[in-house]
């Protein structure tokens, strides 16, 4: 009796130190910014900036406004989004 208790106690303890552990650590993905070498700074060295096209050059050309176009089809625009919404 006094044996199975101790295993289970056992069984709990490292149950609640490996719980401790995984929830301590960062993330796998998270660490990679942080190893030196070649391979550290992923995403600084990556060099994807100026094709994204949130970056300030691109942004301008990324979403265009026809204010004109909007007001011309706005009726029909919301008539058919209405329709799509309720189904």
């Amino acid at each position: 009796m006094r044996r199975s208790l101790l295993l289970v106690i056992a069984v709990l303890l490292i149950a609640a130190i490996s719980a401790l552990y995984w929830y301590s650590h960062p993330l796998p993905i998270l660490t990679v910014a942080t190893w030196a070498g070649p391979y550290g700074r992923a995403q600084d060295s990556a060099q994807m900036r100026p094709w994204l096209p949130t970056a300030p050059e691109n942004f301008r050309h990324a979403f265009a406004v026809n204010d004109v176009w909007w007001r011309a089809h706005e009726a029909a625009l919301t008539s058919r989004w209405r329709e799509l919404v309720s189904r």
